[in-house]
């Protein structure tokens, strides 16, 4: 029996337990689809959770800045540390106003990312750049469309966003699962049996001199 390597059983504990795979991925597209149809506790529950993230990034940060050697450098973390607690702290404080002005800032950021990318396409003429302007007039019109509708569109965008997001996330998992049940096993022990390519790499160059005597032999000598 050939000894599989180490890599070939990870893809065959893959293959075995792709339901898992296909559960998570079932699960992240209910909940993007919970998220969607209440975006507005999800944006508060996402304000939240980004507050707890924050704060706690601000005490290691805080903590490590002991830990620099210079006192500008322990200077500028002790800030970043103070700075991120303050931020975190409020989001967990008042989770309805940071949803509004994380909105604004997304909507700008939006506006901008999109303005740019029609100019850069238009302007440069790259292949592909169709697709690029027009990603970009999207962007700029999605940015312009939740500026116009704020601050009340701060209540359900981002709540929006993590929805979508779970369940792109879900749909590749989903796919990931059923592209991988879909290969047999023999073929993956075919294809990622590493000692047989090892040793038709090492036989390559005698068998490639082997036919190209055999070639010579057959065309005759060279005058």
């Amino acid at each position: 029996m050939i000894a599989l390597n180490p890599s070939i059983g990870a893809l065959e504990n893959i293959h075995r337990k792709w339901g898992w795979y296909l559960a998570l991925g079932i699960a992240l597209c209910v909940l993007g689809a919970f998220a969607i149809l209440y975006s507005v506790t999800a944006t508060l529950a996402s304000m939240i959770v980004l507050g707890w993230i924050l704060v706690f990034s601000g005490i290691v940060e805080a903590i490590h800045s002991f830990n620099v050697g210079t006192w500008s450098g322990r200077f500028m973390h002790l800030l970043a540390g103070v700075l991120e607690f303050v931020v975190g702290a409020l989001a967990i404080a008042a989770p309805v106003p940071s949803a509004a002005a994380l909105t604004l800032v997304l909507a700008a950021y939006l506006m901008v990312g999109g303005m740019f990318r029609c100019i850069a396409a238009l302007s440069i003429r790259f292949p592909g750049h169709g697709w690029v302007a027009l990603s970009g007039a999207i962007a700029f019109a999605l940015g312009l469309a939740v500026a116009w509708r704020w601050p009340v569109s701060g209540l359900w965008f981002i709540g929006l966003c993590v929805g979508v997001d779970l369940i792109l996330h879900g749909a590749t998992w989903i796919s990931f699962a059923l592209a991988v049940h879909r290969v047999p096993l023999d073929e993956i022990r075919r294809d990622f049996d590493v000692d047989r390519i090892d040793a038709e790499w090492q036989t390559w160059p005698r068998t490639a001199s082997a036919r190209a005597a055999q070639e010579t032999q057959k065309s005759g000598p060279a005058f």
